[in-house]
């Protein structure tokens, strides 16, 4: 009753590939000091989109979307369904409301999951040190400098076990539009982001062998 809905459908077919290869002496030693990421991986991806409007009333349309995403490699499928509910209420001409709620997920990156070894340089708090020296955490800053900043050689790499990163998402808002081409708009969204692929803090690592060690 409001006019004319509109649908599309969309199709995707591609595939990724990554591969780093640097000097062996990064790798082998043989360049002192430094060292230097290696890794190569590649996978297919396919997904299938959807997105249908709809004028339910002169002032009330709803957003209906989903998307179906797959992600093949030699060893490993990964697959994951999404959608999102949309409203946008119009009472007047110039004045906006609506509000979303949905699903969103992100595949991890191929140096995610197939990055080599990389070496790293750097710096840290030894807590442990620093308590036997009689410095908690809660007055490490007063520690000897020499437990405070104890340099460290870390390394990092891909984890082909890695999971999607998910959210649930939601947002809701307004639009007033006082005059021709001008508008003032505030949205307020909400992220629930879970399983998010990071690297392990040194510094939390260090604290976490504090408090394993005295108890």
């Amino acid at each position: 009753p409001g006019g004319d809905a509109g649908l599309a459908v969309v199709a995707e077919v591609g595939s990724q590939d990554w591969r780093y290869d640097p000097d062996p002496g990064f790798l082998n030693g043989e360049i002192w000091g430094q060292t230097a990421v290696a890794g190569d991986g590649e996978r297919d991806r396919y997904a299938l989109t959807s997105e249908l409007r709809m004028p339910v009333l002169d002032k009330l349309t709803v957003n209906l979307s989903g998307r179906y995403d797959r992600f093949s490699t030699d060893d490993r499928n990964m697959s994951k369904a999404t959608y999102s509910l949309g409203l946008e209420f119009r009472p007047l001409d110039n004045l906006l409301f609506r509000g979303k709620y949905g699903t969103a997920f992100k595949a991890p990156t191929l140096s995610d999951l197939y990055q080599g070894l990389s070496g790293y340089y750097s710096f840290v708090t030894d807590y442990y040190q620093c308590s036997l020296a009689g410095y908690g955490p809660d007055n490490i800053d007063n520690c000897p400098n020499q437990y405070q900043n104890r340099q460290f050689f870390g390394q990092v790499s891909g984890n082909p076990d890695l999971d999607p990163i998910n959210a649930d998402v939601w947002s809701v808002g307004a639009v007033w539009s006082p005059f021709d081409r001008s508008s003032i708009s505030v949205d307020y969204l909400s992220w629930d982001i879970e399983d998010e692929v990071t690297s392990q803090s040194p510094d939390a690592l260090t604290l976490q062998e504090y408090r394993c060690r005295t108890g």
